[in-house]
Order: structure tokens, then sequence, then C-alpha cells
């Protein structure tokens, strides 16, 4: 899974943090670690489906619904 992530960071540019944020900002799942799981398997899909596409594109297509918008945070 961490080999994934670097992958994914290296690929798009962004650092592990923000992928992090990005992902548990619109998770759907239950836990942090599955909705990683999700977003890993989607990006190396999407990677494989449409290769012309950047690397960000993929990132962004797998951790936000389509015409998702950032669910507000509760403050603590």
């Amino acid at each position: 899974m961490w080999d994934a992530l670097e992958t994914i960071t290296r690929l798009t540019g962004r650092s592990l943090p923000q992928v992090m944020t990005d992902i548990d900002l619109y998770r759907q799942q239950s836990s942090l670690t599955s909705a990683v799981r999700v977003v890993i398997l989607k990006f190396f899909r999407a990677a494989a489906l449409d290769s012309a596409a950047p690397p960000t594109h993929w990132l962004d297509s797998a951790i936000r619904p389509p015409r998702a918008t950032p669910p507000e945070r509760q403050r603590a």
C-alpha cells in the first residue's frame, strides 16, 4: 500500500499529506485505510483505462465522486 502511495505522489507531484487529506475529506468508507485502498485501486484502474490523461486527473477521479463538493468539517 505504501509503495503504491509513493508512486501516486511521485506521478502527481502531490505530497503524501495532501493526498491523504483529500482522501479523508471525500471518503465514504468507514475507515481511512479502506478509503486509501479504494483510491489506490481506482487510480491505477484510471491509469490503465486512460493513459493519455495526466496523472493528476487519475488521482482526482479516484478520490472525488463525480460532481462532488467537499463536505463541511465539523469543528471540534
